[in-house]
């Protein structure tokens, strides 16, 4: 029998009279591993993490919306917050951080308070969304709405790569 190398140039996969040899399987078995471990370990370094916390007039928000949107090319990151104002950013996966950048930050925290209508018809029939005849439901914003918009929000950070990026934001109920 002949052994010649298959694939391209260089390549670790033996094969004989064009059938798998028992060792090109394992090294190709090897091989793929390697690469995806590869893969996926650059693809986890490429976030830096980043954290921080939310205050308004000195007291923490609970369960705000933080956004971190790039200013130029880039993806965007969120986080929510928890009752001490605390936040950890994630782009793809929980708490990974954000791309190094400049980014635009927006801080949403708002309520929808139902009207007592829906309120008893929800009691009554379960979730009934928007189909409840009547005036909308009212937002209750816990933080000045100029903070959640991108072009009136003022706060900006730049996320370094590296470095382990705290990102604190003391809002103020009159900006």
């Amino acid at each position: 029998r002949q052994i010649r190398r298959a694939g391209h140039r260089g390549g670790c996969i033996l094969a004989m009279n064009r059938q798998w040899h028992p060792a090109g399987k394992f090294a190709a078995v090897v091989c793929g591993l390697a690469c995806v471990l590869a893969v996926g370990c650059g693809e986890s370094s490429k976030y830096a993490q980043v954290s921080g916390s939310v205050t308004l007039d000195g007291k923490p928000v609970e369960n705000a919306t933080v956004s971190f949107l790039p200013k130029g090319s880039g993806r965007p990151a969120g986080g929510n917050t928890d009752a001490n104002g605390v936040f950890e950013l994630t782009t793809d996966n929980p708490g990974d951080g954000a791309l190094a950048g400049r980014y635009i930050v927006t801080v949403t925290a708002v309520d929808i308070v139902k009207s007592e209508k829906a309120k008893a018809l929800e009691a009554e029939y379960g979730s009934v969304g928007d189909s409840v005849p009547g005036p909308p439901p009212k937002e209750n914003w816990r933080v000045p709405r100029t903070y959640s918009e991108l072009q009136t929000s003022g706060l900006e950070f730049v996320v370094k790569q590296g470095e382990n990026n705290v990102a604190n934001f003391d809002l103020k109920t009159r900006p």
